[in-house]
């Protein structure tokens, strides 16, 4: 008999919250996301996130599918019911992520937002860390909307997408419909 993993025993049991703040579609999905994915990584299990099912050895899929269906069944508590009926037909950790991913972050009005935050930034008011902080953030919420690519054609419609945004970003304000 295979013994249990003791830290999803007490993960598992009981009423487990992943994060308090509900996904509720693109405008919070940045911060959810970090926050699921920080709940992985202290659980131990960031790999249920990135790694289909396909991926994992024979000899170890029994074990891989009960732990993701139980991980998969918290993270769903995670969504707003709202939204969830989008997403719940993906029954492991990996295609649930991927999905939510894809619709969550693909919004253009989210990406124009972190672009505009990233060409207006300044100082002003905050002390040095605060300031350095909010560039973090702004990166890390840059990096996950235009994450790094493997081929030359992807990295070409990134780099075309993120300056079309600059380009909506600099319109005179008189052009304010051609940017909606």
């Amino acid at each position: 008999m295979a013994t249990k993993n003791p830290i999803l025993t007490s993960v598992i049991s009981g009423s487990p919250t992943i994060t308090s703040e509900k996904l509720i579609g693109s405008e919070n999905y940045l911060s959810w996301s970090a926050s699921v994915e920080l709940w992985f990584t202290g659980q131990g299990y960031e790999d249920h996130l990135v790694t289909p099912e396909d991926a994992i050895p024979d000899v170890d899929k029994v074990q891989w599918k009960k732990i993701d269906a139980q991980l998969c069944s918290v993270l769903w508590q995670s969504v707003d019911p709202k939204i969830l009926h989008h997403i719940r037909a993906y029954k492991t950790c990996f295609k649930f992520w991927t999905q939510a991913k894809g619709l969550y972050t693909n919004d253009i009005q989210q990406f124009y937002k972190v672009i505009y935050d990233i060409v207006h930034v300044r100082q002003q008011d905050m002390d040095m860390s605060t300031y350095i902080g909010r560039i973090t953030s702004l990166k890390e919420e840059f990096l996950t909307l235009m994450p790094f690519t493997n081929g030359a054609e992807a990295q070409q419609i990134q780099t075309d997408k993120f300056f079309m945004m600059l380009t909506l970003i600099g319109l005179h304000p008189d052009l304010e419909s051609v940017r909606d």
